[in-house]
């Protein structure tokens, strides 16, 4: 069976509620405009399109920092979703009718454990929540809860496995990380180490750092995998005013080859680009005297490095 299909990652604007008031109804209005943007990508590229990402948090429409300046301030509970909410149905129902996965972040609430909020990668899919990946680290969001904060309660309430899990799915593994934390050098060999063909990597890209599409190709390279990444275009606020981002949404294949990327600031649509896993074995067997540890230096080089 043939492992090769479509990926597109979309670029497009979010509206920001103006106050919790009209929180609901634009968080609504999002998800609306979420499948539509899927549902077009799938009209534009046909039936072959089977994975689509959308950038960081595109229900809420952007920062709780944001969500602060509001007159009536409401907790990270109000604001958070929950992955059973049927708030995500018309996306549940796109993916069951086309059999396509789509992947975003959400500020999720889950019962588990009351009281914590996370910024959680999702990966839904025709079976539903495949994927669902709280961020470790790294710059957060006040009010979100990061892993290394929690680590023994979040434990304790889901298993050492749901920390960074990776998914096999009709089309692959799959493996997605929040923003920046896959900066983190571990962060990407364990999602290999896992099994990981495919990465996902839901984003805002606002803060400065690493030029994206460097970052990102050095990345697909060090771990022979296939990378997604989705940034908003713009935050379209009620009152008519709009903040662009740098955007750049892009993919990247294993080799570090980019194969689609979508302008810089001030640029919208999607990026669409194949995907091959059937010839990911012949890239990673090419790769890995340059990627992969040798077995021999291995215990060396992480008895030196503090990481035995």
């Amino acid at each position: 069976m043939s492992r090769r299909f479509l990926a597109a990652c979309i670029q497009a604007p979010v509206h920001v509620p103006a106050g919790w008031s009209s929180f609901e109804g634009v968080v609504q209005r999002n998800v609306a405009e979420v499948a539509r943007a899927a549902a077009g990508a799938m009209d534009q590229a046909g039936k072959d399109l089977r994975l689509i990402l959308f950038p960081t948090q595109p229900f809420s429409g952007g920062s709780y920092n944001a969500w602060k300046t509001w007159a009536e301030q409401p907790p990270m509970e109000k604001v958070a979703l929950d992955l059973e909410s049927s708030t995500l149905d018309p996306l549940r129902m796109l993916c069951r009718q086309a059999r396509c996965y789509i992947g975003f972040s959400i500020f999720e609430r889950t019962r588990k454990m009351p009281g914590h909020c996370f910024h959680t990668a999702v990966l839904l899919g025709p079976e539903g929540v495949v994927l669902r990946v709280p961020k470790t680290q790294g710059t957060s969001i006040a009010g979100a809860t990061v892993l290394r904060d929690a680590l023994d309660k979040y434990v304790a309430a889901f298993g050492e496995s749901a920390i960074l899990p990776v998914a096999e799915t009709e089309i692959g593994w799959i493996g997605t990380a929040v923003e920046r934390e896959l900066h983190a050098t571990e962060i990407g060999r364990l999602l290999t180490a896992k099994g990981a063909e495919i990465v996902l990597q839901p984003t805002a890209n606002v803060e400065p750092g690493p030029d994206a599409l460097a970052w990102r190709a050095g990345f697909a390279y060090a771990n022979s995998v296939y990378l997604l990444s989705a940034s908003p275009s713009r935050r379209l606020a009620e009152d008519g005013t709009q903040q662009w981002t740098p955007g750049s949404s892009s993919i990247v294949g294993p080799d570090g080859k980019v194969l689609g990327s979508i302008g810089g600031a001030m640029a919208e649509g999607s990026v669409i680009a194949p995907i091959d896993l059937d010839q990911l074995r012949e890239v990673r067997e090419r790769q890995r005297n340059n990627t992969v540890l040798a077995p021999s230096l291995r215990p060396l080089i992480l008895r030196q490095t503090g990481r035995e």
